[in-house]
Order: C-alpha cells, then sequence, then structure tokens
C-alpha cells in the first residue's frame, strides 16, 4: 500500500470515530454501539464473574439477585457489565447536553466513556462499582440542574441518597458527599436546612439498612461493610508497564482537557463554568480512594470515568488545531491496543 493510500485510511478512521460524534444523531449511537462491541471483544473472549471486594458483604445480596436474572457464567455476566457501561455512556452523554457543558450537542463524552473504560479489566466486569456507578450519575445529575430546578428541597435530598446508596454498595462512593456540599456552596445562599436535608438524605439509606439488620440480628452485615484494614499502596501493580502506560496515557489526556476547557471557559455562562468546577472536583475527590488499599483498586476508579470523559472529550471539540487531536486519538488507540491485546512476559 501507497504512502498516501495509509495517511487516506488513517483520516478516514480518524473521522469516523471522532467526527461522527461531533453531531447528536441516530448514527452516532449507532457508531456508539459498534465501537463499544468492537472494543470489549477482548474481554468478552475472556470473561470472568464478578469481582467480590474482600469487605464488602451486602454486594453478595445484590449480585444474587443479577445472577438470578442472567446466571452464573462469566460471559453473561461480562456481557452484562458491558450492558451497563454502555448505558452509562449514553445517560452520562445525557447530563451533558441537558446542562450545556458543550455549545453543540454531540457524543463525545459517551464515546470518551467506552473508550476509557476498556483500559482497565476491572471496568469491564461486573462489580459493586460498576452498579453503584449509576447512583454517581444520577447524583452528578441532580448536582449540575440544581440552579435550574423548580423544586431543588427535593433534589437536594434525592442527590443525598443515590450518594447514599451508591455507598451502600461501594464504600468509596462515600467521597462524594462532600461534592454536594460544595454544589450548594457555589449554586445556593447559605442555608442551613438545605445542607441538614441533603444530610438527611444521605443517612435515610442508612438508617433503612440499620433497621433492617437490627430486625434480623445479622450485625456481622454491618460491619462488614466497612473494609478490615485500609492502609497506602506500597508496592508496584502486577503488570507495571502496561499500568504506567495507561496511567501516563489518562494523565497526558486530562491535561490538555483541562487546557482546552480553560480556552472555552471565556465564552462559557457563569452557570456553565461552576457546572464545570463541580466536574472537575469531583474527579480529584474520586481519585482519593485510590490511594488506599484496603478500599482502593482500579475497579473503584472507574467513578473517575465519568468526570474524566467529560473533560477529555473538550479536546476533539477544538476545530482549529485538528492535528492535536489527531495525534492523541492514535496515541489513545494504541494504548487501548496495547493494554488489551499484548502479553508481556
Amino acid at each position: 500500500m501507497k504512502f498516501y493510500d495509509i495517511r487516506r485510511c488513517k483520516s478516514i478512521l480518524f473521522l469516523f470515530v471522532f467526527k461522527i460524534f461531533r453531531t447528536s444523531t441516530p448514527a452516532s449511537v449507532m457508531a456508539l454501539l459498534l465501537i463499544t462491541l468492537i472494543t470489549k471483544l477482548y474481554w468478552l473472549a475472556h470473561p470472568a464473574a464478578a469481582v467480590m471486594p474482600d469487605y464488602q458483604k451486602i454486594w453478595i445480596g445484590v449480585l444474587g439477585v443479577i445472577q438470578f436474572f442472567i446466571g452464573h457464567s462469566p460471559l453473561a455476566m461480562t456481557f452484562f457489565a458491558i450492558i451497563n457501561l454502555t448505558g452509562q455512556a449514553i445517560y452520562l452523554n445525557r447530563i451533558t447536553t441537558e446542562n450545556d457543558l458543550f455549545q453543540t450537542r454531540n457524543y463525545l463524552p459517551a464515546i470518551c466513556f467506552v473508550l476509557f473504560s476498556g483500559l482497565f479489566p476491572e471496568w469491564n466486569y461486573l462489580s459493586a462499582s460498576l452498579i453503584s456507578n449509576w447512583f454517581i450519575l444520577a447524583a452528578l445529575s441532580g448536582l449540575l440542574q440544581m440552579t435550574n430546578s423548580l423544586n431543588v428541597r427535593k433534589d437536594i435530598f434525592n442527590i443525598g441518597l443515590f450518594i447514599s446508596c451508591a455507598a451502600i454498595l461501594s464504600l468509596p462512593a462515600l467521597i462524594f458527599l462532600p461534592l454536594l456540599f460544595v454544589a450548594l456552596s457555589i449554586s445556593r445562599p447559605f442555608k442551613a436546612d438545605e445542607w441538614l436535608l441533603g444530610l438527611l438524605g444521605f443517612l435515610t439509606p442508612i438508617y433503612f439498612l440499620a433497621a433492617g439488620i437490627f430486625l434480623f440480628g445479622d450485625w456481622h452485615t454491618l460491619s462488614a461493610w466497612l473494609p478490615a484494614d485500609i492502609y497506602f499502596i506500597d508496592h508496584l501493580p502486577e503488570t507495571p508497564v502496561k499500568t504506567y502506560s495507561v496511567l501516563g496515557l489518562i494523565i497526558l489526556l486530562l491535561i490538555v482537557g483541562i487546557i482546552y476547557l480553560n480556552q472555552y471557559s471565556e465564552h462559557k455562562l457563569i452557570q456553565v463554568k461552576k457546572r464545570w468546577s463541580l466536574i472537575i472536583t469531583g474527579f480529584f475527590l474520586a481519585l482519593i480512594p485510590l490511594v488506599f488499599k484496603g478500599i482502593g483498586s482500579a475497579g473503584m476508579s472507574i467513578f473517575t470515568l465519568i468526570f474524566l470523559s467529560a473533560i477529555v472529550a473538550n479536546i476533539w471539540i477544538e476545530r482549529k488545531n485538528k492535528w492535536i487531536g489527531r495525534i492523541l486519538f492514535y496515541v489513545f488507540l494504541a494504548v487501548l491496543i496495547f493494554a488489551q491485546w499484548i502479553q508481556l512476559p
């Protein structure tokens, strides 16, 4: 194949993957489903059973309900996890559209979410963190719409409730409770009753959980909700080359995404700027549990996908310096293939 033919094929690939996602059409949804299937082939070929944290016993009951409907097959559970990832990508995209985070309707956050999710094995298998990610998305939707809500008190209560449900399934989600108070601080004048209402929403599921445990006398379930030991990560990952390659890619894309976001923010409304500040705050909050081995892992870091995908999507909205987006796309694709298909000794 001639050199110019290779360049033409690369350009067609880039245009298909990203130009189609700069719009919001039925073709964008079909392309999203196609790319999801392609990027998940490795995980479907290497399915695994549900990820079971050592300290989380409440997840066992939820998993039992899921297995009642889909069975115990690793392939079925992996496929179910991928369906959840696809649904979460579309839900995230809807959140960004409804809150005018971008100047035009597009499917860039959704495709970024799908591509990022293919980088770590734990992000593609069924886990408590994956299911609780739905509650974090619901909470984020409420947080971003707080300034436009017609019934803000109800929304504040629901946000606290969603964060609590996520934390019951996956304890690290507890870190997002401060995000509610950050949103109240920057979006609304201080009202003590609203802050207490958010806290009440957070405590409500825990109250009913404790009441159920009291009635059935199973106190071990409550104690097992907390990890037995929490300490800083003090060893290298099992595959350091792959792990550091993926982390390097994420850091690079995050930095470039924030730079572009900062450039675009000059033309955004103050309300939209506040929403982006919440997303950036949420991303850094999601990183905190990862430094603790007792509760942090690549599976737990799936919470970062929500905020990371929204930020990085700004890279491919840029139309002036297209070459930057193309280079980063090919780097992204190379690391994705390397992380999935290349086996190191």
